[in-house]
């Protein structure tokens, strides 16, 4: 089953991890819905006042409940998972991830990986291996979405159309 991630999500995916940089993780929601053959992302909310290390990234509870009960009766979406980043590193789920998808209580989770270059290199989206890869400024970024179905572990097709046609050109 594949994922649809609207051009809404991908920015605020991109811009969560490029603010936290390559320094700390970042997290936060994941909101849409479930067709029968596909997941859609229609927006993503980061938390603010999470915990932030370079390896990992917590938020209370207390702060969690808050806010899936404003979503409950908040938003047109519901919450179908959460994000976070992996600073200087690669997509691939920890142990420690793998376990924390397993209890939280939703599908979805995305991993987004950011990595600083030397200098600003331009190119375009692509999907490869489930992943979707890219630059932007100086960060090289690839998403890659989790399934948790069964206590399984699988990975998902992504699709972004906004992404993929995502250019550097300048406006005419």
């Amino acid at each position: 089953m594949p994922i649809y991630i609207s051009e809404n999500a991908f920015i605020t995916l991109t811009l969560s991890a490029i603010e936290t940089s390559t320094r700390y993780e970042s997290t936060g929601l994941l909101l849409g819905h479930q067709s029968k053959d596909m997941f859609y992302v229609e927006e993503v909310i980061p938390y603010q006042l999470a915990e932030r290390t370079a390896n990992s990234v917590s938020v209370p509870s207390s702060r969690q409940n808050r806010m899936r009960r404003v979503f409950k009766n908040y938003m047109k979406y519901k919450i179908i998972g959460e994000f976070h980043t992996h600073p200087d590193a690669s997509p691939r789920l920890s142990n420690g991830d793998k376990n924390w998808i397993r209890r939280n209580g939703y599908e979805l989770e995305i991993v987004v990986a950011i990595r600083k270059r030397k200098e600003e290199k331009r190119s375009h989206w692509r999907y490869k291996n489930k992943l979707l890869s890219g630059s932007i400024d100086r960060y090289f970024i690839e998403i890659a979405c989790w399934r948790v179905q069964d206590d399984k572990v699988a990975k998902l097709r992504i699709r972004c159309p906004f992404a993929v046609g995502f250019g550097f050109s300048k406006p005419i």
